[in-house]
């Protein structure tokens, strides 16, 4: 299984609204290492967002 390189896996904030400063820092301290995926993370706030209802079964973990 081959790794993904870190900068592949960072993405910007999803569009502009009022993070409080806990958001700010949370996702700059996942962002920052290159360990999570951020723009998978993305892509689900932007489906929770424009959808307003639960995500589907692809988005579950367990």
């Amino acid at each position: 299984m081959l790794k993904k390189p870190a900068a592949s896996k960072r993405a910007s904030l999803p569009r502009a609204a009022d993070y409080t400063k806990t958001f700010l820092k949370d996702w700059q301290r996942l962002s920052h290492p290159g360990r999570y995926d951020m723009v998978r993370l993305k892509e689900a706030m932007i489906l929770l967002i424009a959808n307003d209802e639960p995500l589907g079964a692809e988005w579950l973990d367990h």
